[in-house]
């Protein structure tokens, strides 16, 4: 709340000052506290949102630059799904019914190629991280804590930088991290978010949640997203840029959707997910 108010006047400055009126992307690098911050949530003139207005992408604070990559040899238009709708009784972890029916939805869609696991482990993460195709996990994820950063929870434990360290380069495209506080950190004290690591280990772009997200919702962001990017993908639009518009559609889609049934607009059930490259 203090930050937002902080933050009162900066969204109609930006709109009305600053950034062109043609211009749709606003890129963000966060510091500090502000890393936590929705930015796409800034008001402006009172009733509407700097989403309304832009896609808002995070900069990885590790200034990382894929230039070297040679895109050519990514497969945008193929995918492979890790997902674990329930863990072992030892993990005292609950079982998430919308990550099955978000695994089994994505992979009907129309990919090139596509290939699951379920009850996925350790090793079946890190491997699909080294394809050169899309990326995407679903279950749960593991709170950054003062001393760890956050992970990805598979059913032989969680999937973190130390868990990936051994691995010098990962070359999917994109990594989509469907999942509680993947992109969480303690910035003060130089804990990364997971989606900072990642750009950092070579992928392309990474779509993570900063806090806690409902797995049933979250399975009808993911849906979304992914059918109107297949659509851009299909009418030759480059990959990176069909990432940032359909994640802005699926955006405006959900805090429409919110607006008409809650008639509020914090944006809690729509502004968890962030776009880093």
């Amino acid at each position: 709340d203090k930050i937002s108010l902080n933050l009162r006047d900066v969204g109609s400055w930006i709109v009305n000052k600053i950034l062109p009126a043609d211009n749709r992307i606003l890129l963000v690098a966060g510091l500090g506290y502000y890393s936590f911050f929705p930015t796409s949530l800034i008001s402006v003139d009172g009733d509407k949102r700097l989403v309304d207005y832009y896609t808002v992408i995070n900069r990885s604070r590790l200034l990382c630059s894929n230039s070297k990559r040679d895109y050519s040899q990514w497969q945008w238009d193929s995918i492979n799904v890790a997902c674990c709708p329930e863990l072992p009784s030892y993990f005292n972890l609950p079982d998430l019914p919308g990550v099955k029916k978000e695994c089994e939805s994505i992979k009907t869609l129309p990919w090139s190629t596509s290939s699951e696991k379920y009850y996925c482990s350790e090793s079946d993460v890190i491997a699909f991280l080294q394809k050169s195709a899309i990326f995407h996990f679903s279950g749960h994820g593991k709170a950054p804590r003062l001393d760890s950063p956050p992970g990805l929870v598979t059913n032989s434990g969680p999937v973190g930088p130390e868990e990936m360290e051994e691995s010098q380069y990962f070359d999917a495209p994109m990594a989509t991290l469907s999942c509680c506080y993947a992109s969480s950190n303690f910035s003060t004290l130089d804990i990364f978010g997971l989606d900072e690591y990642l750009i950092e280990k070579g992928i392309g772009v990474c779509i993570s949640a900063r806090w806690s997200v409902l797995d049933k919702n979250t399975a009808s962001f993911m849906v979304e997203f992914y059918k109107g990017y297949l659509d851009r993908i299909f009418h030759e639009r480059a990959g990176i840029v069909a990432v940032i518009e359909s994640y802005r559609e699926v955006q405006l889609r959900a805090k429409r959707k919110e607006s008409l049934i809650n008639n509020i607009n914090t944006g809690l059930e729509w502004s968890s997910f962030i776009v880093t490259v």
